[in-house]
């Protein structure tokens, strides 16, 4: 049902929109960098945390651009992409298209702007646009967890939770490129305290992202449906546990919390070290974000059919009906783009 490039997409749409509002949120309320003539006037900027901000904006519109790729191919079709835009349908699928489209061309923009310094946009300009892609980035990350909500053929998916997961891992993989990108930049007094208040707001992010967990997997388990509780058995204790133990709690959630609360214990006093350490933390929330995504597809995709039916499929059942293969089809398929 869903193979390598649309998993990928998961990932890098959630991580590059999570990059974008973190980026434009620092730069509001943090950098306040400043753009157009007075700016210009005053030379370019080289600054160690605007160049951060600036690494990481262009750092987000190379991932998203890698995932709306990733989703483009998965299509596998020009027309099923060009019926999304030509031909669109109120749907999870339409919504997400638009707005990926969308926070790239914001993404682009604001790289831009940084990186050829053009003293004909104000500031007022750049922070409209960032306001308009702060929306869009939580579009796009609630909107992941949505498209597999909308999929009636897996009832794992079909909880409440699951965009709140993907909302709170995307936030938490898109702090993580910031501070990767300042890896690539001088440490300075600013960049130091900028890196606290990330790793701060990153440690919060994964708190959330646990307790999203937790209940998206209660959910499951506590539920009437079996298909659910088989999933969330998959996903625990089954073929997916060493991911998401490993992958995900250990890896995407553990070493990160304590790489980080170390950081925050001893930041003013490591600079290097310190700084290490958060890098590799980063690191690894990524490599837990992109586990997270795997081990819940493969959960729900690896239950048996008997056990995934939504309840219009009982009613369906209940009387004689058309069982040829495309009425079954239509049952347990995947939503497809509108103009198919």
């Amino acid at each position: 049902m869903f193979g390598e490039l649309a998993i990928a997409y998961l990932f890098l749409g959630g991580v590059g929109a999570g990059c974008i509002c973190i980026c434009c949120v620092v730069d509001m309320t943090f950098l306040r960098q400043p753009f157009g003539v007075p700016a210009y006037r005053q030379g370019l900027s080289v600054n160690p945390c605007p160049c951060m901000v600036d690494y990481s904006f262009a750092a987000a519109a190379v991932i998203l651009a890698a995932g709306a790729a990733c989703l483009l191919f998965d299509l596998g079709r020009m027309d099923r992409l060009a019926s999304l835009f030509l031909h669109p349908r109120l749907n999870w699928m339409t919504v997400g298209a638009y707005s990926i489209a969308l926070l790239l061309a914001c993404a682009i923009f604001l790289s831009l702007v940084r990186f050829l310094y053009l003293p004909q946009v104000p500031r007022t300009a750049v922070v409209t646009v960032e306001a308009i892609a702060c929306i869009l980035g939580l579009v796009v990350m609630v909107y992941t967890g949505f498209l597999l909500k909308t999929l009636a053929g897996v009832a794992l998916w079909r909880s409440i939770w699951l965009p709140v997961l993907f909302l709170f891992s995307s936030l938490s993989g898109g702090t993580a490129v910031v501070i990767l990108a300042g890896a690539f930049v001088v440490v300075d007094a600013q960049t130091r305290l900028l890196a606290k208040r990330l790793a701060a707001v990153d440690a919060a992010f994964i708190a959330l992202e646990v307790l999203s967990a937790i209940a998206f997997v209660l959910f499951a388990c506590l539920g009437e449906n079996p298909g659910a509780q088989q999933g969330a058995f998959e996903l625990i204790a089954g073929q997916q546990a060493l991911l998401w133990w490993i992958g995900f709690i250990g890896c995407g959630v553990a070493v990160p919390l304590v790489a980080e609360t170390v950081f925050l214990l001893r930041w003013r006093h490591a600079a290097s070290r310190g700084g290490g350490l958060l890098v590799s933390g980063a690191i690894c929330v990524l490599l837990g974000a992109l586990a997270l995504r795997v081990g819940i597809v493969q959960a729900g995709e690896l239950r048996p059919l008997s056990l995934q039916r939504p309840p219009e499929a009982l009613a369906f059942e209940e009387a004689p009906q058309d069982n040829s293969p495309a009425m079954r089809l239509d049952i347990l398929s995947m939503h497809e783009p509108s103009g198919e």
